[in-house]
């Protein structure tokens, strides 16, 4: 494949990404994603799933979960009410989903302290990316002393990411 249709592929899908991060809360069709980036719908999801590892119906399905993560933090929500408001039709079917994508059940988050950490490392992608309320890219600098830093990459499915921080937390925790 030519770098100039590389690069247009992912100039496309990263613009259906962020209309998908702006779109959580509804249900875009396949065909209204494949309208913005501008592709033919059964293309567009090859496409797609080459570039982010993932179908756009997982991308959402794992921003609602982020998003559960966030209302997870409200004592005054139960599980059942933020499967709702994610887009669930029962607590179960959103228990499940979010064990699975997690490790955690929501329960868990509730109660044990550093789970909701945990949990939203392991929902983290390619739209992660903090936003103010106009929509734009928040930056900060900041000045910090020199620390020591350990990496490893991650290639695959988002879903294994859980396993990967997982063995972070380990090697920091006997460092």
């Amino acid at each position: 494949m030519k770098t100039s249709t590389k690069e247009s592929y992912f100039k496309r899908i990263d613009k259906v990404v962020g209309f998908i991060s702006d779109q959580v809360d509804n249900n875009p069709s396949l065909e209204t994603l494949a309208n913005v980036a501008a592709i033919s719908p059964f293309h567009f999801h090859r496409v797609y799933r080459a570039i982010t590892g993932e179908t756009p119906s997982g991308t959402l399905r794992r921003l609602r979960l982020a998003k559960a993560c966030l209302l997870l933090k409200d004592p005054g929500k139960t599980v059942t009410e933020i499967a709702f408001e994610v887009g669930y039709d029962s607590s179960q079917s959103f228990a499940k989903a979010f064990r699975a994508s997690t490790g955690f059940s929501p329960t868990e988050i509730k109660r044990t302290p550093g789970a909701l950490d945990r949990a939203v490392i392991a929902l983290a992608g390619p739209v992660g990316v903090p936003k103010t309320d106009s929509g734009k890219i928040e930056v900060k600098i900041v000045s910090v002393d020199p620390i020591k830093v350990i990496a490893a990459r991650h290639l695959g499915p988002h879903k294994g990411l859980f396993q990967a921080y997982g063995e972070f937390f380990n090697y920091a925790e006997k460092a």
